[in-house]
């Protein structure tokens, strides 16, 4: 049987991942038989949303909120964002015709921008809350929904057609201001909340209507490139108290640092922002910390990687973003000792041979 072709591709930091997870090769059984012809149908959702109901049900079972977000919006996500770069499509190609630079990076779509900072953010807070970190006491099922959606509109100056309609109200990224033309920018989030799903998703906490201007002001506060929106009496509808807009505040910032600024382990764990969104978010009762593998090697490597993640995780110490070359994990300062290298090495190999056997006895070809 011809080897499949090793390609090549960018590493990028991704939500959870499945530590015990090996090729599919080495993990499916031989089948004896022959699959019987299945009549075709068409599936209930499509592909992306399948699969994030299948995480979600994984990783937050019976949690309405998230199952809302996948019913909700995971489909307008792939069809209006699926495709569309992350760093504004148009906008940035423009600005590398222009000889501007786009941080050297290969672009991402735009969903997912949003799913691999927004999901692994979501599990950071969880475990801030089940260390009983003060601030997150604030982020109950109501702000959870409203940070999601924040953090998803918070990049609404890069959505579709969004820069015409402000050219066409005499306005540009630079000068469209939120006390000066609040009623544009509202007209703007009521049209995307609609298409992207969050009116339904918004429903539980009073709809759009309610919470829009708490939207704006987590979208507005995100990022600091086009300027923070911090006169609250701009918005004179906010919703909720200022504590709990402040925790979506930083939640929604650290989302947005963890999937565009630091796309390995190493400058993830070493970069100023995210470091001090942790220590904020945590009262300084929480890090980032990293394993790393320097070569890598395929099946070596995801075997490396699992060993490492059998010696590091524990209830003090958590993965939540996984990479090609390490996994980063959020860890609590009062964390267990880790393990030395040599017990990383003793498992590998045992894993090593497990695999090697479980190839043997399927095609009496090791690996």
């Amino acid at each position: 049987m011809p080897r499949r072709k090793r390609t090549a591709e960018p590493e990028a930091l991704e939500l959870f991942s499945d530590e015990e997870s090996l090729p599919e090769d080495l993990e499916s059984e031989e089948e004896d038989a022959e699959r019987q012809p299945e009549q075709l149908m068409l599936a209930e959702e499509p592909l992306f949303a399948a699969l994030l109901r299948q995480a979600i049900t994984k990783l937050w079972p019976g949690d309405t909120v998230m199952t809302d977000f996948v019913t909700h919006v995971a489909g307008p996500l792939s069809e209006l964002l699926g495709t569309r770069g992350a760093k504004g499509g148009d906008f940035a190609v423009k600005r590398v015709q222009a000889g501007l630079d786009v941080e050297g990076r290969p672009d991402q779509s735009f969903r997912a921008h949003l799913i691999n900072g927004l999901f692994p953010v979501l599990h950071v807070a969880h475990w801030l809350n089940v260390w009983g970190v003060p601030r997150l006491r604030y982020l109950n099922d109501q702000a959870r929904r409203l940070f999601m959606a924040g953090y998803v509109l918070h990049d609404w100056l890069k959505l579709p057609d969004v820069d015409e309609e402000l050219r066409a109200a005499g306005l540009s990224h630079d000068t469209v201001n939120a006390k000066q033309h609040l009623a544009l920018i509202e007209t703007l989030f009521q049209h995307w909340c609609e298409r992207l799903g969050l009116h339904a998703f918004l429903y539980p906490v009073g709809g759009v209507e309610v919470v829009l201007h708490d939207l704006i002001y987590i979208a507005c506060n995100t990022q600091v490139k086009w300027e923070t929106l911090r006169n609250l009496s701009a918005l004179p509808k906010l919703s909720v108290d200022g504590r709990t807009l402040d925790v979506c505040e930083s939640l929604s910032r650290l989302a947005d640092l963890i999937t565009y600024v630091a796309p390995t382990p190493r400058q993830a764990v070493a970069h100023r922002g995210i470091h001090r969104e942790i220590a904020e978010l945590s009262n300084n009762t929480a890090r980032l910390v990293y394993h790393h593998v320097a070569d890598n090697r395929g099946v070596l490597t995801n075997l490396i990687h699992n060993a490492a993640l059998h010696a590091m995780r524990d209830q003090t110490r958590v993965p939540f973003l996984y990479s090609l070359s390490g996994v980063v994990f959020l860890q609590h300062v009062n964390a267990t000792s880790l393990f030395g290298s040599v017990t990383i090495i003793e498992v590998t190999i045992e894993r090593v041979r497990t695999c090697v056997d479980k190839r043997w006895f399927m095609y009496i070809t090791g690996l």
